[in-house]
């Protein structure tokens, strides 16, 4: 860090060499104070003005085209109640796929190793589940007892259909006869059906992405247990939960803007393909919120699990003065935006907000409609006005 030892109006001089490059940059007129509290007082009584109005700001096209800059016109724009509150991303139950075993048996995992997040094709081998070691569900020797049964159950119906034929039985014992060989089939197939040779081969019944292994190499589990759970991560559910204050306004919910605490970054509901689903019709006796849920496309940053801020806005009842959240700049609690007064010239000027839906937000007091407010580079003003004076093209070589 700079540390000055004298206070006055300095030259600051910034020496570059890399390898055989060298440059000179050059800032004149730089303001050097002898305390922080003079040099606030200075920069409050610069942005402030005469009279404590709103000075002038100088701040160059040259400057602007070299940053992020932007401006609109400050007028009524479309904009409906909007209630704040947190929710979480959850997977979407149609998006997901769980593999269970058919039958008591062992587990023998197949392929690579099925760690979440791995990506399967449909019809892929997974999991092998075989029950020879298993003496009170061992499927070959029951699919053995079975085709036994089957052979007996199909040459005594082979015999009463001859006697059937000649009047010799009655049709009530006929009848039963048919019934058992029918059953006797019937278990047959249903054993082949899940079971072969090495025993039951299970796939995935998706394409998409290992969510969780729920069993271990070796494991015995019952017909029935999840194995291995899928997910398609094509879609989400984003749960928010609302207070139950708000009850009366969940039917005009239309869309949100999710926000993530973690990156700063915004989605719009439209953007990421997604709807309102459902909301809930009674609180829960442990809880005050009422939750609304969410569909949402994939983006990368919203992860299952993850707490976003949610703000849920109803079908616009009328027009109101807003700016994009770009354009304020907070300043220890109060919030400020900057307007063009002219081609270079700038103004200050501290608003009163009202609501906000995470991409907007209602302006109350401090600007008047139809003046061009900076929605992009106000930080860039805010440090140029902030220097005293413009650099004076100090850059030598």
């Amino acid at each position: 860090a700079l540390s000055p030892t004298t206070s006055g109006t300095g030259r600051l001089v910034f020496d570059i060499q890399a390898g055989t490059f060298t440059d000179r940059i050059v800032i004149d007129s730089v303001a050097v104070f002898a305390d922080e509290k003079t040099a606030r007082t200075a920069f409050g009584r610069a942005e402030r003005g005469p009279a404590g109005g709103t000075s002038e700001i100088t701040y160059l096209k040259e400057q602007a085209w070299q940053v992020d800059f932007a401006n609109e016109p400050f007028r009524p724009q479309p904009f409906g109640q909007v209630i704040r509150t947190a929710g979480r991303v959850q997977f979407a139950p149609t998006d997901e796929a769980v593999v269970a075993a058919p039958f008591d048996g062992v587990v023998q995992l197949l392929g690579t190793a099925l760690l979440p997040g791995r990506p399967v094709r449909a019809g892929e081998r997974l999991v092998r589940l075989t029950s020879q070691s298993l003496p009170n569900a061992n499927l070959d020797a029951q699919l053995s007892q079975a085709r036994t049964e089957l052979t007996r159950a199909k040459a005594e119906y082979d015999r009463a259909a001859e006697l059937n034929k000649s009047q010799l039985i009655t049709g009530n014992e006929f009848e039963r006869i048919r019934a058992a060989y029918e059953s006797a089939r019937t278990t047959v197939n249903a054993l082949s059906g899940s079971y072969g040779k090495g025993g039951k081969t299970l796939t995935a019944p998706i394409s998409g992405y290992v969510r969780e292994l729920q069993v271990r190499p070796g494991q015995i589990v019952a017909a029935g247990q999840p194995l291995v759970s899928l997910t398609r991560r094509q879609k989400l559910i984003v749960q928010a939960d609302v207070p139950a204050q708000y009850v009366s306004l969940l039917p005009r919910i239309q869309t949100a803007t999710l926000g993530t605490p973690a990156d700063g970054q915004r989605y719009e509901l439209k953007e990421l393909g997604g709807r309102v689903l459902s909301y809930g019709r009674s609180t829960d006796p442990t809880s005050p919120y009422m939750p609304l849920l969410l569909e949402v496309g994939n983006a990368n940053g919203l992860l299952p699990g993850v707490l976003v801020d949610v703000w849920l806005k109803t079908v616009p009842q009328g027009a109101v003065l807003t700016v994009p959240e770009s354009a304020l700049i907070e300043e220890q609690g109060n919030f400020y935006v900057y307007v063009q007064t002219g081609g270079e010239s700038f103004q200050k000027r501290p608003v009163r907000l009202g609501a906000r839906d995470g991409l907007r937000a209602e302006v109350l007091s401090g600007v008047a409609t139809g003046e061009r407010v900076v929605t992009k580079g106000g930080y860039q003003i805010r440090l140029a006005s902030l220097s005293g004076t413009l650099p004076a093209h100090g850059h030598e070589h």
